[in-house]
């Protein structure tokens, strides 16, 4: 019997295959004639090319070609991001470092040879000369006076610059009653997918066609990339993503490897793989989060906020990601989300990017998480210089629901947000009249124990974003759907046949998802990410099996003798309502559409079959509050998170597994943000956390267990929201509230993301210090 799979733990469909082996990733795929790539990458960085010899690495047996700069430069156009913003100095740079590399990892050589292992024996007999420059490593270098530039084109190293003002600021925060104001420090992490970054390219000389296996989030921009910088037609252009190892953002991007690996399998007429190891993805991959945000909030005496007041600076590393400058991205998301929904009469925004010798700034789970740590910070200062509890500062300006409709200071609608509902669930969980109490009990014992909340709402697409699907009843009336979502984990081949057979009242089995493949799915335009997947994809998967559930009624009734009105099908059976015995499989009713297409109504196609866009309806969010419980040994820094609990309200909620492993996961990225993770780079510009033995990623024992509360979704209209973000925005705010609560006994101040125990007993020794007299 077919069930009700809306709201259901039905297992993911995607596991069996993934569990038992039978995935199929980058480096699991096997072309005949395969090459194998492997770049040679500066150790400097920041250096002038003088001469490069590759005659040693020629003569490894084994080797095919070695391709320099110069040589790429003649295969590739010069790079550029897709983006044209405001305010963004677009700047054109080579696919592989010519004349001058930018940070240490820029790629300077590509070896191809018949193994990964004969490839890497060539790459370290590629001899280059280097003429040093000084590197610019952090914020404050890059916009001193004098300073090198990254990029000489662009006559400094300010790359991107936007401003916004929102209501009377200036003038609210001359009357205002108090005003919090602090510099609030994130730190550079690496994403960290269990599969790195890879492609196989695979080029035919005779029909012309050249196919890029890729692991990524973007298959059509990809497709578009290679395209336009290869100069290859579009049309003789395909990219496949299958199984996909993980991406947390790196892979929305189009990687400068990509494009070489295609330009070299073009050059040489074979395939050719590329796979990075954990040092080029750590050193390379990409990084995100280290920015600056001197930000102002300011209140009346009754705890009201009046006005918000923020300069963001993000170090960019070197090269713009191509297709997206995602730090300029993360500003225009920084400007939209951070009024969140509490009331906020005024706010005023500055965002500037600032070029280093780094690795490129690429899309981290939750990109413009800033603006929630900054914003749920300063609302724990400001609380605490008024002297509220600030899970009742939250009360007091959070919008209610009979406020809504309600229009946020920067435009944006809030209908049906649930942000004072979520509080309120945290606040319950944790009975925290009672934990306060507690906490005071812990103090009087030495013990310091910390209480944070944090709150937060996150939409769920943009302006102008459409999403395609089809879904077809085959022959036999199994359903195939083709959608453009890619998967890196989130269980779509799960959650959306769900959906489907869901409203088509079939078995889960009977429902197959196709994706990933250019030639095969519709086109989109931004690829999977920005928590918009449920949103959208729900959206068009919706109307495409809507459209095909009146085709196969007005089949039905015709074949049946009745109007189409009361034609139902349930149990993938087609009958009359109120007459079981007039019913007659789905796949017979499907052979009849296709087979004897006389026997359908006239002028009908005889398919079952139906294409559906769906635009982004502007008022969809996310709503979520967390709430963490740490306790902080002041003698060695530690950090124990006792509790972790978290309410979300993502409307329908089609798996519960699936949006829960999603929000752990999220919690476990934020975490680790706070506790564990961070990219270091010396003064010459060194990259020093090349392994997990620097860079150290939590393992299941260090991440908390976490109480997930999901708030009921609108009765009747399937609705879910976006939930692959949400934990890991809120959990640095959620963990750093928590470790200031804890120590704020001692005097200490925290305005950094990063507090492993080193830094925790430096901060303490340092309140320590101020607090001795002269």
């Amino acid at each position: 019997m077919v069930g009700t799979y809306i709201g259901e733990r039905v297992p993911r469909v995607e596991d069996r295959r993934l569990l038992t082996g039978r995935g199929q990733f980058v480096d699991d795929l096997r072309l005949p004639d395969m090459l194998h790539a492997c770049f040679v990458r500066s150790p400097h960085a920041h250096a002038r090319i003088i001469e490069t010899d590759v005659s040693a690495a020629l003569a490894v047996p084994g080797v095919e070609r070695v391709l320099l700069g110069r040589e790429m430069a003649e295969l590739l156009t010069r790079l550029t991001s897709f983006h044209e913003l405001p305010g963004l100095r677009r700047i054109e740079f080579d696919a592989m470092a010519a004349e001058k590399v930018r940070f240490v990892g820029d790629i300077v050589a590509l070896v191809v040879a018949d193994s990964r292992y004969t490839a890497e024996d060539g790459c370290d007999l590629v001899d280059v000369e280097y003429e040093v420059l000084p590197p610019v490593t952090c914020i404050a270098e890059g916009l001193r006076d004098g300073a090198a530039l990254v990029f000489e084109e662009a006559g400094t190293n300010e790359l991107f610059q936007d401003a916004a003002t929102y209501g009377d600021t200036a003038g609210v925060f001359d009357r205002a009653h108090n005003v919090t104001r602090a510099t609030f420090r994130q730190h550079r992490q690496a994403p960290c997918p269990m599969e790195t970054r890879g492609g196989v390219a695979s080029y035919d000389p005779l029909s012309g066609e050249l196919t890029y296996h890729a692991s990524t989030q973007s298959g059509h921009s990809l497709r578009q990339a290679i395209a336009r910088f290869l100069r290859h037609p579009l049309q003789l252009t395909r990219v496949v993503a299958r199984d996909n190892g993980g991406s947390f953002g790196e892979k929305f991007t189009v990687t400068r490897e990509d494009l070489c690996v295609c330009a070299a399998s073009k050059v040489l007429g074979r395939p050719v793989k590329w796979v990075e190891d954990r040092r080029e993805n750590l050193m390379a991959g990409g990084h995100a989060r280290e920015d600056v945000m001197l930000a102002e909030l300011a209140f009346d005496a009754d705890g009201t906020i009046l006005g918000l007041r923020a300069d963001l600076t993000v170090d960019a590393g070197a090269y713009p990601a191509v297709r997206l400058y995602m730090p300029a991205e993360l500003c225009s998301s920084v400007r939209e989300d951070m009024p969140s929904a509490y009331r906020l009469p005024s706010f005023d925004l500055t965002c500037r990017t600032v070029a280093t010798n780094k690795a490129t700034y690429v899309a981290y789970r939750g990109p413009w998480e800033v603006e929630t740590w900054v914003r749920e910070r300063l609302i724990d200062e400001a609380a605490h210089e008024l002297g509220l509890d600030p899970v009742e500062f939250r009360r007091r300006n959070l919008v209610r629901r009979d406020e809504q409709p309600y229009t946020t200071v920067t435009g944006a609608v809030l209908d049906e947000v649930t942000a004072v509902e979520t509080l309120e669930t945290v606040v319950r969980a944790l009975d925290y009249d009672e934990l306060r109490a507690r906490q005071l009990a812990a103090r009087a014992e030495g013990r310091y124990v910390g209480i944070g909340v944090a709150a937060h709402i996150e939409h769920n697409g943009r302006e102008g974003i459409t999403e395609r699907t089809t879904v077809k009843v085959e022959l036999d009336g199994t359903v195939t759907v083709q959608t453009a979502q890619l998967q890196t984990g989130q269980g779509h081949e799960t959650t959306l046949a769900q959906l489907i057979a869901d409203e088509m009242s079939v078995p889960l089995s009977h429902v197959r998802l196709v994706y990933g493949d250019t030639s095969r799915v519709p086109f989109k335009v931004i690829g999977t990410g920005g928590s918009m997947a449920s949103t959208m994809a729900t959206g068009s998967v919706l109307a495409a099996t809507r459209q095909v559930m009146e085709q196969i009624r007005r089949v039905g009734a015709h074949l049946l003798e009745c109007d189409p009105g009361d034609v139902e099908i349930r149990n993938a059976l087609v009958g009359v309502r109120g007459i079981p015995s007039s019913a007659i499989p789905l796949g017979d009713l499907a052979a009849t559409t296709y087979l004897r297409p006389l026997r359908i109504p006239v002028g009908m196609d005889p398919a079952l079959e139906a294409t559906a866009t769906f635009s982004w309806p502007g008022h969809q969010w996310t709503v979520a509050t967390h709430g963490c419980v740490v306790e902080v040994d002041p003698r060695t820094g530690r950090v124990r998170i006792d509790r972790y609990v978290a309410a979300v309200d993502c409307g329908t909620v089609i798996n519960p597994g699936i949006v829960e492993g999603q929000i752990r996961g999220g919690i476990a990225n934020g975490v680790a943000g706070v506790l564990y993770e961070h990219c270091v780079y010396d003064e010459s510009g060194q990259f020093l956390t090349t392994t997990f033995m620097d860079y150290l990623v939590p393992t299941a024992a260090e991440v908390p267990t976490v109480e997930i509360h999901l708030m009921p979704g609108p009765e009747g209209e399937v609705r879910p929201r976006g939930v692959g973000e949400t934990g890991a925005i809120l959990a640095p705010a959620a963990v750093t509230n928590a470790i200031a609560d804890a120590l704020r006994p001692l005097g200490v101040s925290i305005h950094e993301q990063h507090l492993p125990p080193s830094v925790i007993v430096g901060l303490i020794e340092h309140a320590a210090d101020s607090m001795v007299p002269a």
